[in-house]
C-alpha cells in the first residue's frame, strides 16, 4: 500500500520511473524512482538540494548511496507534496550552489515586519501583495517563476497591479526639485542591492531602487494605499490595509497621514517626501537646503562636487537619496555595501531604521534617535 506500489494518477514519465527492483543490493538513490530532479515540475535547471524546499528530505541531493543523508519516510511516499510549492514553502529555508536564496519566511516573525501586526505569520498571499511571481488567485507561484525561466524578482504596482515599470529622473538644468517620470519598460531585476558607501546617484543599481521606490513603495505608502485589488489580500484585503491586517497600537489617522485617513493602516509616507513641503528629504526631488552640506554631512552624502555638495544652498541643488538610506539594517554603516533589504519583510529592529555602529538598534525616543538615526547621516550638529 506504500506509494512507491501505487502511484498517483497524475504522474507522468517526466516525473517518475520504473525502479529497478531486481538484484538491488544497497538503499534506493535519488533519480531512482523519479528524476534528479524531477522533471517538469518548476525545478531550477541542474542539481540542487531536496531540503532546501522540502522540509523532512535529504539535506544534500546524493548521486551514490553512500551520500544519502536523511529523508523522512514517514512522509517521503506517501503522495503528499511537503513544501516546494508555493511562496512560504521554497523561501522557508535558505539555499546556495545553483540556486542561492536566503531565508525569507523567518524574517516575518522578526520584532518589526509588514505581517507583524499579526504577530508575524505570513501566508502565501501575503508575498503575492507585493510580488508578481505569486498567483493572487491561487497563492502558488506563477508559470513565469518556474525552471530555468525562474530567478527573476518582479514587483507589483500597487495601482495598477501589473509590474513595476522604471523610472526616469528630469530637472530643469538642476534648477528645480525635479521629479520622476514613469517609463512604459518594466523593471525587473534578479537581486537587489544598495551600496551604502556612494551616492543614490553614484550606485549603479539607482535605476532599479528609484522604480522599486517610485511604482512600489511610495505607491502604497501614499493617500490611497494599494488602489488595486490585485495588490491586496484576498477576501479581508482594503486599499489601506493591502494585508487585512490593522497596525498594532497605532493611534495616528487622518487624511495625509494615513492611507484613506483610516486609523492601522498603511501610512502616507508619500505626503512627507512631497517636494513642495518646506522640509524634505530628497527621495521624490532635489533638496537645496543650507544646512545639509559638507561638514554637516556624513559620507557619501557631504561629497564636494561642484554644483552639488560643494554649493548647496538656496539656489543649488543636492543630492538625491533612497528610502533604503534609512530603512536599511541597523547597524550598517555608510562603508558596508547593503547587498539585500531585510527591511522589505522583516527586521530585528523595532522601527527598522539604520542605527549607527555603537547603537544598533533604534529606539522610540526623540532623545535616542537624535544619536542613533538622524545623526547617522546629519553630522556636526551639537
Amino acid at each position: 500500500a506504500v506509494y512507491c506500489h501505487n502511484p498517483k494518477s497524475t504522474d507522468t514519465a517526466a516525473t517518475a520511473k520504473a525502479p529497478a527492483w531486481n538484484g538491488v543490493t544497497t538503499l534506493a538513490q535519488c533519480g531512482s524512482c523519479h528524476g534528479l530532479p524531477p522533471a517538469g515540475t518548476g525545478h531550477p535547471g541542474g542539481a540542487a538540494n531536496c531540503g532546501s524546499c522540502h522540509p523532512g528530505y535529504t539535506a544534500t541531493q546524493p548521486t551514490t548511496a553512500s551520500t544519502i543523508t536523511s529523508v523522512n519516510t514517514l512522509s517521503h511516499i506517501n503522495g503528499v507534496l511537503d513544501g516546494g510549492g508555493d511562496c512560504t514553502g521554497c523561501h522557508a529555508v535558505a539555499q546556495t550552489g545553483t540556486v542561492n536564496r536566503r531565508a525569507i519566511v523567518p524574517e516575518f516573525a522578526l520584532a518589526w515586519s509588514h505581517k507583524r501586526s499579526a504577530a508575524g505569520a505570513v501566508t502565501k498571499f501575503d508575498c503575492a501583495v507585493c510580488h508578481m511571481e505569486g498567483d493572487l488567485t491561487t497563492g502558488n507561484r506563477t508559470a513565469s517563476h518556474q525552471g530555468s525561466a525562474g530567478g527573476v524578482i518582479n514587483l507589483r504596482d500597487p495601482d495598477t497591479g501589473n509590474n513595476i515599470q522604471g523610472v526616469t529622473f528630469t530637472a530643469a538644468g538642476g534648477a528645480s526639485p525635479g521629479s520622476y517620470a514613469t517609463t512604459a519598460t518594466n523593471a525587473v531585476f534578479t537581486k537587489f542591492s544598495r551600496n551604502l558607501a556612494v551616492t543614490l546617484e553614484a550606485d549603479p543599481n539607482a535605476a532599479t531602487l528609484q522604480a522599486i521606490m517610485i511604482n512600489q513603495c511610495l505607491k502604497c505608502h501614499d493617500a490611497n494605499g494599494a488602489n488595486s485589488p490585485l495588490a491586496r489580500v484576498p477576501t479581508t484585503g482594503t486599499a489601506s490595509k493591502p494585508f487585512g491586517t490593522t497596525i498594532a497600537g497605532a493611534t495616528y489617522t487622518g487624511l495625509g497621514v494615513t492611507a484613506l485617513g483610516t486609523l492601522g493602516g498603511v501610512v502616507d509616507v508619500n505626503e512627507s517626501l512631497k517636494t513642495t513641503n518646506s522640509s524634505y528629504h530628497p527621495v521624490t526631488g532635489q533638496q537645496n537646503n543650507w544646512y545639509a552640506k559638507l561638514t554637516r554631512m556624513a559620507a557619501p552624502w557631504n561629497a564636494a562636487t561642484v554644483g552639488r555638495g560643494a554649493t548647496v544652498d538656496a539656489t543649488s541643488w543636492g543630492w538625491r537619496i533612497s528610502c533604503w538610506d534609512c530603512h536599511a539594517p541597523a547597524g550598517v554603516s555608510t562603508a558596508t555595501a547593503m547587498t539585500y533589504t531585510v527591511t522589505a519583510h522583516g527586521a530585528a529592529a523595532v522601527n527598522a531604521m539604520r542605527g549607527n555602529a555603537t547603537s544598533p538598534t533604534i529606539a522610540r525616543a526623540s532623545a535616542t534617535n537624535e544619536s542613533t538615526l538622524c545623526k547617522v547621516c546629519h553630522a556636526g550638529y551639537a
